[in-house]
C-alpha cells in the first residue's frame, strides 16, 4: 500500500455537505460523479495528496442508504492506493483478511476497487484502489522496464537520434560556410581552392545512437 488515497464519508444531502466541507477545507469540490450501478452520487475534495469523497445515496436500496439507515452519516470507508491491486488481494488473503470482491471492479474517479469485509478489519470498511491506466502498464515487461522512468525511454531515444542528426547538420552547415569564406578569400589572391564535399555524418551518427540504444 502506497498511501491513503481517500476517506469516504456518507451524507444524506450532498449539496449541504459540499457547502460544509468547502468551508471546512477552504476549497471547492473539484469533481462529481454518478454511479447508477451502486446507486450513489459522489463529490471529491483534494486535501494535500489525499481526497475526501462524499457519498450520497440515489436510491433507497443502495449500500450508502443502508449504511446511513443503520449507522447515520459519517465515515463510510478508508481507501488505500496500491501499485498492483490483484497482487495486493493475494497478499491480504494469505494474511487472513476477508475480501468482499476478489475481482476488481470499476469505481469512482477512474479507479479499480476491491473491498475488505469490516469484520476482518476491526469494523472498518477498507477499500483498495488502483488507477485504471496502471493495471496493464507492467504486463509483459521485465524488472528494468517496470521502473517509473522506463516509459520515458522509448520516447527519449528517438529524440536523441533526431537531435544528433540536427546537430550534425548544423555542424555541416557551419563547415560549409567556413569553407565558402576561405574559398572566396583565397580566390582574391589567385589561389585555387578545390571544392570538397561536406561530410554527411548525421546518418552515421544517428545509426550509432540506434546501435547504442537497442544493441
Amino acid at each position: 500500500m502506497r498511501k491513503i488515497e481517500h476517506l469516504g464519508i456518507a451524507v444524506s444531502d450532498i449539496e449541504s455537505a459540499k457547502e460544509l466541507f468547502g468551508r471546512l477545507l477552504g476549497t471547492d469540490s473539484y469533481k462529481e460523479e454518478n454511479d447508477a450501478g451502486e446507486g450513489v452520487h459522489t463529490a471529491f475534495f483534494m486535501v494535500g495528496e489525499t481526497k475526501i469523497e462524499l457519498l450520497e445515496a440515489t436510491r433507497p436500496d443502495s449500500p450508502i442508504a443502508r449504511f446511513i439507515e443503520k449507522k447515520s452519516e459519517g465515515i463510510h470507508h478508508i481507501a488505500f492506493d496500491v501499485e498492483d491491486i490483484r497482487k495486493e488481494v493475494e497478499r491480504l488473503k494469505k494474511q487472513g483478511f476477508e475480501i468482499l470482491n476478489e475481482e476488481p471492479k470499476a469505481g469512482a474517479d477512474n479507479k479499480l476497487v476491491v473491498f475488505l469485509h469490516p469484520r476482518s478489519t476491526n469494523g472498518v470498511l477498507v477499500e483498495l484502489c488502483q488507477e485504471k491506466g496502471e493495471e496493464c502498464a507492467g504486463e509483459g515487461l521485465n524488472d528494468l522496464e517496470r521502473q517509473p522512468w522506463a516509459g520515458l525511454a522509448y520516447f527519449q531515444y528517438p529524440i536523441l537520434i533526431i537531435k544528433a542528426a540536427a546537430d550534425s547538420r548544423a555542424g555541416d552547415s557551419d563547415n560549409q560556410n567556413k569553407h565558402e569564406r576561405e574559398k572566396n578569400r583565397n580566390s582574391r589572391f589567385g589561389r585555387v581552392w578545390p571544392d570538397r564535399p561536406v561530410e554527411q555524418k548525421h546518418q552515421g551518427q544517428a545509426c550509432r545512437y540506434l546501435k547504442g540504444c537497442w544493441g
